[in-house]
C-alpha cells in the first residue's frame, strides 16, 4: 500500500469510477439470485442509490448476464444439464412422469413434460377440475410453459403437471393432453376450464371425449366487446345481461336473460352468443361438475406465481418451480395440522353464511326426503337425489340455502350432504405426499458429446422482443387510472369517457 499520492484528489471523477462488468457482476449476484427478472435500468438506479455514482447501461447489462450465468448456468448449456436433471429427478422422485422430446436428426430440444409423483397422487384428492393455460417464457430461447392446475379443498390452486414447448398450437396441446391422460385416473369424470384457444378447443374433446370442457367467462366477455360499439353507454348493461346468461342456473332463467340480451344487443350480439355452444359456458346447460368456477383465474394465478422463474434457463426454471411447489406443499401440510373442523376454513365460513341466509324461511315436509322451502318463491328440495329446483346445488357442488334450510328443519346432519372435496380430510390427503429434494452438487461441469442437446431452433421474431403479455382484445384496464376528461379514477380513458361533465 502506498498512502501518498501525487495525482491529487481533484483529478478523481466520482461519477465515473474505474468499473468493469465483472465488478458489477460481483455486486449484484445476490439481487439476481433473489430476482432473476431484474432489469439493467434497475441495476443503474441501485448503484446510484447505494454507491452514489452512475453506472453505464452497457456495464449493467453485461454484468447482469454474467451474474445470471454464474447463478443459473449458461443458457445454452442448460439443455445439456436437462438430461442429468431428468435422471436425478427419476432417482429421487420415482413414479414421476417425465417425457423429453428431442429432434433425432439435429438433436435440438423440442418439448418437455413433467409431473411429480407426489402431485399425481395429490390430485386425486382435489376437485375434479383441471385448469389449462400456457404462458410465454422470457429467457433467451423463448418458448411457452403449459400447465395443468387443480383446486384443493380450501379453494387454493394446485399445479400438478407442466410442459415446455416451442409454441401454443394444436400439435403441442395434443401432445400435452396425451401425456396428461396417462397420469389422470380414467374413473373420474373431469371438467376442463380454459380460454377459447383454438388448439384447446380441438384437443380437449379429442383426448378426453367423455369429459366436459368449460370456457372462461372473462375471455368470452373480451370477445363479446369486439361486437360492441366503443362509446355506447349500453355496453355495460349488455355485459351484465351476458353475465346473467352465463350464471343462470335454470333453463327458464337463461331464456329470460337471453331474450333481454338479444333485445338490447341486437343482431351482432345474438350472432356471437349463438356461435358459442351453450353447454360450454351456461350453467343451466353445462353437464359436468364446475363447482361454480366460471373463469380460468386459477391458471392465471399459477402464471403470476412463477413470473420470476420465466426469466431463467430451462433447467434452472424447472428446478426453481419444483422448489416452490415443494415449499408450498410443506407449508400447507403444516397449516392443516391445526385444523379441527370437518370442513376447510373457507368452506366452513361459506356454510355459516348459507345457514344465516335461510334462517327465516319456512319448510313444508312432503316425505322423508322431499321438502318445499318457502323463500321469495317456493322450491322443491330432494335430499335423496341431492337436488333443488333452483339447480344451485348442482352448479356449485355444495348444498345452497334451500337445501340447508330443509336439512336443518328435520335436524339432519348437513355435513353428510357435502362433497368430500370440501373436507379437511381431503385437504390433508392432498398434501400427505411430498416432493423429494433433487440435489445438484454432483452435476457435471462438462457434458457428454453423445448425449448433447442443442437449444431449440426458435427463429427470432421481427421487431423488439416482447417481455409483457399482450392484453386480450376487448380487455379493460386492470387498475383504475385518472381520466383526462372527467378527472376521476376509473377504468376508461379520455377517448372512451362517457361521464356527464358539470358546467
Amino acid at each position: 500500500m502506498v498512502p501518498d499520492h501525487t495525482c491529487g484528489v481533484g483529478l478523481l471523477d466520482l461519477k465515473k469510477p474505474p468499473l468493469t462488468s465483472k465488478l458489477v457482476k460481483e455486486l449484484i449476484l445476490k439481487d439476481v439470485r433473489d430476482k432473476p427478472s431484474i432489469k439493467p435500468l434497475e441495476i443503474v438506479n441501485m448503484f446510484k442509490r447505494e454507491y452514489g455514482f452512475e453506472t453505464p447501461y452497457y456495464y449493467a447489462h453485461a454484468g447482469k448476464e454474467l451474474a445470471q450465468k454464474e447463478v443459473f448456468g449458461d443458457v445454452g448449456r442448460s439443455y445439456d444439464h436437462l438430461l442429468w436433471y431428468i435422471d436425478a429427478l427419476k432417482n429421487t422422485n420415482p413414479g414421476s412422469h417425465v417425457v423429453l422430446d428431442v429432434d433425432p436428426v439435429t438433436k435440438n430440444f423440442k418439448r418437455f413434460f413433467v409431473a411429480f409423483d407426489a402431485c399425481i397422487q395429490a390430485f386425486n384428492s382435489c376437485r375434479p377440475l383441471v385448469f389449462l393455460d400456457a404462458t410465454f417464457l422470457k429467457a433467451k430461447y423463448k418458448g411457452h410453459l403449459m400447465a395443468a392446475t387443480g383446486k384443493n379443498a380450501n379453494d387454493g390452486f394446485f399445479p400438478f403437471a407442466m410442459a415446455i414447448v416451442s409454441s401454443e398450437d394444436a400439435e403441442n396441446w395434443d401432445w400435452f393432453l396425451d401425456n396428461l391422460k396417462l397420469i389422470l385416473s380414467p374413473a373420474r369424470r373431469l371438467t376442463f376450464l380454459s380460454d377459447r384457444n383454438l388448439g384447446l378447443m380441438s384437443s380437449v374433446p379429442k383426448a378426453f371425449p367423455q369429459d366436459f370442457h368449460g370456457y372462461c367467462l372473462w375471455h368470452l366477455k373480451c370477445n363479446l366487446r369486439k361486437n360492441l360499439s366503443g362509446k355506447n353507454p349500453r355496453n355495460k348493461y349488455i355485459e351484465t345481461l351476458f353475465d346473467k346468461c352465463a350464471y343462470a342456473a335454470t333453463h327458464s332463467d337463461f331464456k329470460r336473460a337471453y331474450d333481454d340480451l338479444v333485445r338490447v344487443g341486437g343482431h351482432k350480439v345474438k350472432k356471437f352468443v349463438d356461435n358459442v355452444p351453450f353447454e360450454h359456458w351456461v350453467n343451466a346447460y353445462f353437464g359436468g361438475e364446475r363447482y361454480g368456477e366460471m373463469c380460468s383465474n386459477v391458471a392465471e394465478s399459477f402464471n403470476s406465481w412463477i413470473s420470476n422463474e420465466r426469466h431463467m434457463p430451462v433447467t434452472s426454471m424447472l428446478d426453481q418451480i419444483r422448489l416452490k411447489m415443494m415449499k408450498m406443499m410443506s407449508e400447507r401440510r403444516e397449516d392443516s395440522r391445526t385444523w379441527t373442523s370437518y370442513l376447510c376454513p373457507k368452506i366452513e365460513l361459506l356454510l355459516v353464511n348459507k345457514i344465516t341466509a335461510g334462517r327465516t324461511w319456512r319448510v313444508s315436509k312432503s316425505s322423508d326426503s322431499v321438502f318445499e322451502v318457502h323463500s321469495s318463491g317456493s322450491h322443491i328440495v330432494d335430499l335423496g337425489c341431492m337436488s333443488c329446483s333452483c339447480n344451485l346445488w348442482k352448479v356449485y357442488g355444495f348444498p345452497y340455502e334451500h337445501a340447508i334450510c330443509a336439512i336443518q328443519s328435520v335436524r339432519g346432519d348437513v355435513y353428510r350432504f357435502i362433497d368430500r372435496y370440501f373436507t379437511v380430510e381431503a385437504f390433508k390427503n392432498t398434501y400427505v405426499h411430498s416432493i423429494k429434494p433433487v440435489p445438484n452438487f454432483d452435476m457435471p461441469s462438462e457434458s457428454n458429446e453423445d448425449a448433447e442437446i442443442k437449444p431449440p431452433n426458435n427463429p427470432r421474431q421481427p421487431g423488439r422482443p416482447c417481455t409483457k403479455r399482450k392484453e386480450n382484445t376487448g380487455a379493460v384496464l386492470k387498475k383504475p387510472r385518472r381520466c383526462g376528461r372527467c378527472n376521476k379514477y376509473v377504468y376508461h380513458n379520455r377517448t372512451t369517457c362517457t361521464e356527464a361533465l358539470n358546467d
